[in-house]
């Protein structure tokens, strides 16, 4: 559904039996499935062919937020582990101080303390 209306062509999914579905706070069924009902699918890969085999179906605006959240999660632990994506503005050598600009557009609530240590990775302005 976009802007309110429904799609002008139908789209089919190719459900296997391994398809998730998923409704509140656990699994649904395909049976759970309605005529006009608003979902969101996962898709392996799409073609000129179709849109892919699906590999899970959310049913309700409860599972879809129960998703959003866990992923986020996953998301935060990830920037943990491996930083953040950003660029060199100056370095201090005489104060060991370096100033970074952090790409904190894609997310949301994570703090972190400036001025203190932090690991890093260094990336070579060839591979760009």
């Amino acid at each position: 559904i976009t802007a309110g209306k429904p799609d002008a062509k139908a789209t089919i999914l190719q459900i296997l039996p391994a398809t998730r579905v998923w409704k509140g706070r656990g699994f649904g069924a395909l049976t759970d499935l309605a005529v006009g009902q608003s979902i969101v699918a996962n898709l392996t890969y799409s073609t000129l062919k179709g849109p892919g085999r699906c590999t899970d179906i959310w049913l309700d605006a409860e599972s879809r937020v129960l998703a959003s959240t866990l992923q986020f999660e996953i998301h935060r632990q990830y920037l943990r582990e491996r930083g953040f994506a950003g660029w060199i503005d100056a370095v201090d050598n005489q104060q060991s101080i370096v100033t970074a600009s952090l790409v904190l557009c894609v997310t949301r609530n994570i703090s972190f303390s400036l001025g203190s240590k932090a690991p890093n990775s260094v990336a070579v302005t060839m591979l760009c």
